[in-house]
């Protein structure tokens, strides 16, 4: 209770206040989203997820009402939705400014990390768009169906494997996203070993094509 009032009276670190919430053992769709980083809707979010823990805001009923279920569910898919629809955007802003790029960089490295990178900018987008195109058409979200959450991962099934791969490749850029914020040696370090990581996994499932 202590580090939570000392955080709301402090400055109010985005990343100090994340580990408040897993510390408190907080999960969820709420809290995979705000592990997504700071922006204008998250750390508001953050904040009101510590002040409730602390007791600043009313807590959520502990036994709610059908209707109120239905409300926060419905609450939730918005909130996704529109999540969803933000990040395609963005990745279109990028995509657009790094295609501007191309013209102008000489033969070499560069040239051809940017365009390395429009790839995979572009899969992750398009991944997003088919779910959002999912969600659209069937009212759910694809890996909410607990077959879909629970299905093993079979290498020989050709769309499994480019799906897999494209995950992958979405993870890359949200990691290396997360290189160029301000960070510190153990986070920067966290984050480059995990591109590494993601790099072999992505050449392994390559050479089971």
């Amino acid at each position: 209770m202590k580090e939570l009032q000392a955080w709301m009276k402090g400055d109010r670190n985005y990343d100090a206040g994340l580990a408040l919430l897993r510390a408190a053992g907080i999960t969820g769709f709420v809290m995979d989203m705000l592990t997504d980083g700071p922006d204008e809707y998250n750390t508001i979010k953050l904040s009101e997820e510590i002040e409730r823990l602390s007791g600043s805001l009313p807590a959520a009923p502990v036994m709610p009402s059908p209707e109120e279920v239905n409300i926060h569910a419905e609450a939730e898919e918005l909130e996704k939705v529109l999540r969803v629809k933000s990040m395609i955007k963005q990745l279109f802003k990028e995509i657009v400014h790094l295609r501007g790029r191309l013209p102008v960089l000489p033969e070499g490295d560069e040239l051809h990390e940017c365009a390395r990178a429009i790839l995979f900018k572009d899969l992750k987008r398009q991944d997003l768009f088919d779910q959002l195109h999912y969600f659209e058409k069937h009212g759910h979200w694809f890996d909410e169906l607990p077959e879909n959450r629970q299905r093993p991962f079979d290498a020989t099934d050709k769309k499994q494997l480019e799906r897999k791969i494209k995950n992958l490749m979405g993870n890359r850029c949200k990691a290396a996203d997360n290189l160029k914020k301000p960070q510190t040696a153990a986070k920067r370090k966290f984050y480059q070993e995990k591109i590494a990581g993601i790099n072999r996994e992505i050449d392994k499932l390559k050479a089971l094509r």
